[in-house]
């Protein structure tokens, strides 16, 4: 049954469509590509101006742009796009309204890039609120971590976003949670975007092509979470010639080869990347055996730890105006122990073996059609799967052979315990974009999803002199459908005003239950004067599957599981208004205030996650709401780039089981958040760059005292959910690049410093009650503890031509 405020939204969505596309009269479409003239590779968000008449369009994913404007005497045609050099094209060259645009990288080194005031325009006219595009060059020259360069890290520097405790590379985004973000690389979903418990993201920068990120203000074609979307696209390849790319770091390795199919018809991409830690490793573990066999037991230990990472695309033209893409992606962390020990004595000899391993990761791949139907219409029709998997396997023998008062004694044991939880889903995509008039576009789509999920299986199984003997625990296999359909109209009714409205239909199955619900989403934009733009959005979302952590970080121990009947899916509406100023052609500012209502949240009851198998008993159902604003200062051309962004927000929950019900600040509520992104050219060959981050700590429960029972042990008092806050957490990190072209391509070598001053940042307290031996009251101690000082790192890289 719909809604009325459903119904008087669509009635008013036909009535407003009616009235905007009355009169259109004589127009003409302008259509083309635009392409990098190095590789081929088509170039996203390039700004295309038509003279005199100043209409426009910005190219898509697929590098390609449509627009319709008034026949009349048209002069040129400007096409620009930053780090390119702009063309300009005469108007009498465009045949049939089509044209294809090839742009060279920009060759300037220092200086102001020119941008004319209808490109500024193009920018402040746009309708979408809350959103953000970052580039490989910004994530190139982002100090980093041991020196990986993170997407994430770069997109946690923004307002309104956060990560989770020291160095983690979850995402915290206007009030909500880690799991409440969808990363889609190559439009398909991924479950878990970290590695090594947090500390990086799996996405490796030198196989991005670009990355939009939206925090408020979301398309329809968005759904199932609830606090932003984080859609990568990957590099196509190049189609003229075959070209690389090595990268030697302090921890890792990678490479990129990308080259033409059939003489440019196609191109494929390939990276892969590996960490060494292990390698590392291998001198204090050789040092730990010989330690041991000094004295009487013959040690042999092998540790295992690394993740890597393996990205594939392959793009095909199979018609003028049709092409196919192919994407892979498959990525583990492994971490493993191995020991076996030999111990000699004058009764025998016992040996015994303990061999543990721990991965998880993820794999993806997707067959995307691409069509241009028209100068007015093209789709996409995806076919998609994703997996996540958790794996535990560890094993122990004992094997005794002794003799204890002329007693000969042999005994034989084993023990094994693997520990499986797993996600996959197969998807179908399919989404259309037709151009109606010069103010009108309209864009359509439907999509399905099968879930498979298995929250966690345990299987033990022991033997000894008895017998074999095993135990299977945890919950069943639950198999869960989704779908959606989509529509979204976006409409200038004159020069000022820009309304797009989308109406989103989702239902998802979960055994017999049935969820359905509409998601109304809608942004209006007043461009006040040719620098000041004024933009409001609202948007509801629901999110089908929960995310089951203890943990203020991404570890790969969390489960993913699906919404039941007891536990429902996840509800957010958000409300979002804001102003965006451009103060010159390089520097822009703005500020928006935003409000969020969350319904059906889930925390432990307990604060402790004990069993996958009762889960739904585990958890408990509540609210939460968020408000707060978010000020961006930002100059992306010229010799020094960089941004100033500042947050400040109310993050709060409330359970009718914890707390005594009251609402309370949330783990990740964050009061005030400051960052610093500076990146400065000296010259063609050296580049600076630079992050400072300045926060309020997060909320934490400490006791605030102390009982003592009649048997004489001692309990500790918490009055209410996180009444303490960690304290002040700031950071500076630093790097310098030296380039040098070589004859056949560019080297770099760039240091760098996480944490430059050394500050001891929190990331955890633990409580204990200390009696002393005196008989004085006891007391509480609390300890804190950092994770990471200065972390210095080094770089070499070579970029093939």
């Amino acid at each position: 049954m719909i809604s009325p405020n459903i119904k008087e939204l669509i009635l008013f969505m036909l009535c407003m469509f009616f009235v905007t596309t009355r009169g259109v009269g004589q127009n003409q479409t302008i259509q083309g590509k635009v392409l990098d003239k190095s590789n081929g590779e088509s170039i996203i968000g390039a700004v295309v101006v038509l003279y005199p008449s100043k209409s426009g369009g910005v190219t898509n994913t697929e590098g390609y742009f449509s627009f319709i404007t008034k026949e009349q005497d048209h002069k040129e045609i400007r096409v620009q796009c930053m780090g390119y050099d702009s063309k300009t094209i005469p108007f009498n060259q465009i045949k049939n309204g089509s044209i294809q645009v090839e742009l060279s990288p920009s060759t300037q080194e220092i200086g102001e890039v020119k941008v004319t005031g209808a490109q500024r325009t193009m920018t402040l006219r746009n309708a979408q609120v809350s959103a953000h595009t970052i580039s490989p060059k910004q994530i190139e020259n982002l100090p980093s971590l041991a020196g990986e360069k993170d997407i994430i890290k770069a997109i946690q520097m923004l307002p309104g976003v956060s990560g989770g405790s020291e160095g983690s590379s979850s995402l915290i985004v206007r009030g909500g949670s880690p799991d409440q973000n969808l990363f889609l690389i190559d439009n398909v979903p991924v479950y878990n975007a970290s590695h090594v418990l947090g500390l990086f993201s799996i996405f490796t920068p030198e196989a991005i092509r670009n990355v939009d990120f939206y925090k408020g203000g979301f398309s329809a074609e968005y759904g199932g979470r609830l606090s932003s979307v984080v859609d990568i696209s990957m590099k196509e390849g190049n189609r003229d010639h075959i070209t690389g790319d090595i990268s030697i770091g302090t921890i890792s390795s990678k490479g990129l080869i990308e080259g033409p199919i059939n003489g440019g018809k196609g191109a494929f991409m390939f990276t892969g990347r590996r960490t060494y830690i292990d390698l590392l490793m291998q001198p204090f573990i050789k040092n730990y055996n010989n330690k041991n066999a000094n004295s009487g037991t013959k040690e042999d230990t092998k540790f295992t730890s690394y993740f890597y990472d393996m990205t594939g695309k392959i793009t095909y033209s199979i018609a003028p105006n049709t092409k196919a893409y192919f994407s892979i992606y498959k990525g583990t962390d492994q971490f493993g122990v191995n020991n076996k020990s030999t111990k000699s004595n004058e009764f025998g000899e016992e040996k015994s073996s303990l061999d543990m391993n721990i991965n998880w990761g993820n794999l993806t791949s997707s067959l995307r059609l691409n069509q241009i139907h028209s100068s007015r219409w093209y789709s996409n029709l995806t076919v998609y799967s994703s997996m996540y998997e958790y794996l535990t396997k560890m094993s122990s023998e004992e094997d005794i052979n002794t003799t204890i008062e002329n007693n000969k004694i042999e005994y034989k044991s084993n023990f094994k315990n693997n520990y499986t939880s797993k996600v996959t889903d197969w998807g179908l995509k399919y989404d259309s974009r037709l151009l109606l008039s010069a103010s009108n576009k309209i864009k359509w789509g439907m999509s399905g999803v099968y879930h498979q999920f298995t929250p966690g299986k345990n299987v033990t199984t022991t033997t000894d002199e008895s017998g074999t003997k095993s135990n299977i625990q945890g919950t069943l296999d639950t198999n869960t459908k989704e779908g959606a359909a989509f529509i979204e109209w976006e409409t200038d009714p004159n020069y000022r005003w820009k309304l797009k409205m989308g109406l989103r239909y989702a239902i998802y199955q979960a055994k017999d239950k049935l969820f359905q619900y509409y998601e109304p989403r809608v942004a209006i934009r007043y461009l006040a004067s040719d620098f000041v733009s004024l933009k409001a959005s609202y948007s509801l979302m629901n999110q089908p599957i929960h995310l089951l952590s203890q943990n203020n970080f991404a570890l790969g121990t969390s489960i993913w599981v699906p919404a039941t009947v007891k536990i429902p899916p996840s509800n957010c509406q958000q409300f979002t208004v804001g102003a965006l100023v451009q103060l010159s052609p390089s520097v822009s500012f703005s500020i928006e205030g935003w409000a969020k209502k969350m319904t059906n949240q889930i925390d432990f009851k307990y604060g402790v996650f004990e069993s996958s198998e009762h889960w739904e008993d585990e958890v408990t159902r509540g609210d939460g709401r968020a408000y707060g604003m978010d000020v961006l200062l930002k100059k992306d051309m010229g010799k020094t780039t960089g941004w100033i962004a500042y947050t400040l927000s109310r993050n709060e929950r409330n359970f009718a089981a914890l707390n005594n019900g009251n609402w309370f600040p949330y783990r990740y509520d964050r009061t005030h958040d400051f960052s610093l992104v500076l990146q400065h050219k000296f010259s063609k060959n050296i580049e600076f760059g630079a992050n400072y981050i300045l926060s309020s700590g997060y909320p934490i429960t400490i006791p605030t005292s102390y009982y003592t029972t009649t048997e004489g042990s001692v309990g500790l008092i918490v009055p209410k959910m996180n009444n303490k806050r960690m304290k002040l957490y700031h950071r500076l990190d630093c790097s310098i690049s030296f380039h040098k072209d070589r004859k056949r391509g560019r080297r770099t070598w760039t240091f760098g410093a996480y944490n430059v001053y050394a500050r001891k940042n929190p990331y955890n307290y633990t409580t204990s009650i200390t009696k002393p031996t005196d008989g004085s009251p006891s007391t509480i101690s609390i300890t804190e503890y950092s994770l990471f000082s200065i972390i210095p790192s080094i770089t070499y890289r070579f970029n093939f031509k």
